[in-house]
């Protein structure tokens, strides 16, 4: 999952990770599925984030200017 992938870099001594979920070429998909994605993402940051701001973890999504981008990821 995208968290070992973090707890391993981390483990590691990496200090800055770049993850990618969500290419430009999924806005294209029909509006239903761009939803559904945009909210498995919004589940899963208020599930993961409480853990990752106690590990000093900070979660930055790049795009966040995009008006696409629902508001509670921006």
């Amino acid at each position: 999952t995208v968290i070992d992938v973090i707890e391993a870099a981390r483990s590691a001594g990496v200090e800055w990770l770049s993850l990618y979920a969500f290419s430009t070429e999924n806005w294209s998909r029909p509006s239903g599925e761009v939803g559904y994605l945009m909210d498995l993402v919004r589940h899963a940051v208020r599930k993961h984030a409480p853990l990752l701001h106690a590990r000093g973890i900070r979660c930055r999504f790049l795009g966040a200017d995009d008006p696409r981008l629902p508001a509670a990821l921006a």
